[in-house]
């Protein structure tokens, strides 16, 4: 069982929210002994509540969640041109070694995995532990 725990978000005289958490089957006793509590400190203000998800599931959440998956895409764009950047700065350095291996007889894939190799292990590796999550 989980300890109790209160966040408070504003001054002590303007609380106008209180967040729970109950586990699924007690949330109905959960309600009432809340409700009872509230009316008897706060008689002159309605008891309300509403689950969590329904917070979550507001429009203007929702246009947060597409704007952030724009944000996660475009940085996803740029740091994959920062990787082809150090790519074709890498193959411009080993220039003379791509032309000796091209000239005996190296495949354009083999040369393109030679030049790219150290740029593949990160991805590679992040892949595993995303794969193991």
């Amino acid at each position: 069982m989980q300890e109790p725990v209160i966040f408070a978000v504003a001054a002590a005289d303007t609380y106008n929210s209180l967040a729970v958490r109950v586990e699924n089957e007690m949330l109905l006793p959960a309600i009432a002994s809340l409700q009872e509590v509230w009316e008897t400190n706060f008689p002159e203000v309605e008891f309300s509540y509403y689950p969590q998800s329904e917070v979550f599931e507001t429009d203007s959440l929702k246009g947060l969640s597409v704007f952030m998956r724009y944000v996660a895409l475009f940085a996803l764009f740029i740091s994959c041109m920062g990787l082809f950047g150090m790519a074709s700065q890498k193959a411009a350095q080993r220039m003379k070694e791509i032309g000796i291996r091209k000239s005996m007889g190296s495949s354009a894939s083999h040369l393109i995995f030679v030049v790219n190799r150290e740029f593949l292990v990160m991805p590679g590796l992040a892949a595993v532990v995303l794969r193991t999550d």
